[in-house]
């Protein structure tokens, strides 16, 4: 299965937790998203945006506009329990993932 077949949805998860991956790398306690990635208020998304824009941080507005209108029990999911994205990307390719 090629990834543009995957429902959106996954598209989307497995972005984020790619890009939040990259981020902290480059920002190990979470740089303009850190009330979101190091102190867990996961629906604080949105509150970090004029601090990214005062900072010109790209990649967490990028990670603000892709986790916009997020559950919080989402956002948490992506920081926190980034496995089950995998979980579920196995199950709908029946454990035969091509990108592994």
């Amino acid at each position: 299965m090629r990834i543009n077949e995957y429902p959106k949805e996954l598209q989307k998860k497995l972005l984020i937790v790619e890009l939040i991956d990259f981020y902290t790398d480059y920002e190990p306690v979470g740089g303009c998203l850190h009330i979101v990635l190091s102190d867990g208020n996961y629906d604080s998304v949105e509150s970090c945006r004029s601090f990214a824009e005062e900072k010109n941080d790209v990649i967490a507005l990028q990670l603000i506009d892709l986790m916009k209108g997020m559950a919080e029990e989402e956002v948490e999911q992506l920081v926190e329990r980034y496995w089950e994205i995998s979980e579920w990307e196995d199950k709908l390719l029946g454990n035969k993932n091509p990108l592994m």
